[in-house]
């Protein structure tokens, strides 16, 4: 009869079926199908992980960046700060500076959003308010000029992992020979050492309004925050 005790006492939840054979008794002890049912039901109730798949990650991000650009009369010297929201829009600021040239400066603030959202290629769309300033340098005393511009900024380009890579181009329009249609092309070509920054190589070419272009290469990096 200890047997027979044991068996009883025995959790629903440890056996299947017990079957138990003392001389003149046969005990068959089941599972409660109902216990079943409750770890089912807990099994469902459990949070369960979201997996998503989409491509890269545009959680909002700010990217300060700074470039060297080798031209034939002058270093030129390129720094930006751009903020990129979540829904792939973005707001930023620009200066490029290069002395001892017919452009002294170029400055902008612009807005402008992402046609293709999260997918890794880029199609930015955008417009620019800023200022274009160079030194009249045929007077005796040489005179600074400033003059306002607006324009629009296309950019093409990759973001992946590792690689990164871009064709931008700029147009802005102003009052002066310098600013009357300041165009800015530019190539770009980086890699990602650690996700936070990022080095790259650029070809630019500077064309700015009646005055000669100028081209040159040069090397930058990127810090994402």
């Amino acid at each position: 009869m200890n047997l027979v005790a044991l068996a009883l006492m025995a959790p629903a939840y440890a056996c299947d079926t017990v079957d138990v054979d003392v001389d003149g008794v046969d005990v068959d002890v089941n599972c409660s199908d109902d216990q079943d049912v409750s770890y089912d039901s807990q099994d469902e109730d459990a949070p369960q992980a979201e997996v998503t798949s989409q491509g890269r990650s545009h959680d909002s991000q700010l990217l300060l960046q700074y470039g060297m650009q080798f031209l034939p009369t002058s270093p030129g010297h390129d720094l930006a700060a751009r903020y990129v929201g979540e829904h792939s829009t973005y707001l930023g600021a620009e200066l490029r500076y290069v002395p001892a040239s017919d452009l002294l400066w170029s400055g902008r603030i612009g807005a402008g959003f992402d046609v293709f959202g999260k997918s890794d290629l880029d199609l930015d769309l955008g417009l620019f308010l800023g200022t274009a300033g160079e030194w009249e340098r045929k007077k005796h005393d040489a005179l600074l000029y400033a003059a306002p511009i607006a324009g629009t900024e296309i950019k093409l380009g990759y973001d992946g992992p590792r690689l990164f890579g871009s064709y931008r181009w700029l147009g802005g329009i102003g009052g002066g020979p310098i600013d009357d249609l300041l165009t800015e092309n530019e190539i770009t070509l980086g890699y990602k050492v650690v996700p936070a920054v990022h080095v790259y190589g650029q070809y630019l070419i500077l064309s700015p309004g009646s005055a000669d272009n100028t081209a040159g290469v040069g090397l930058g990096v990127r810090v994402a925050l």
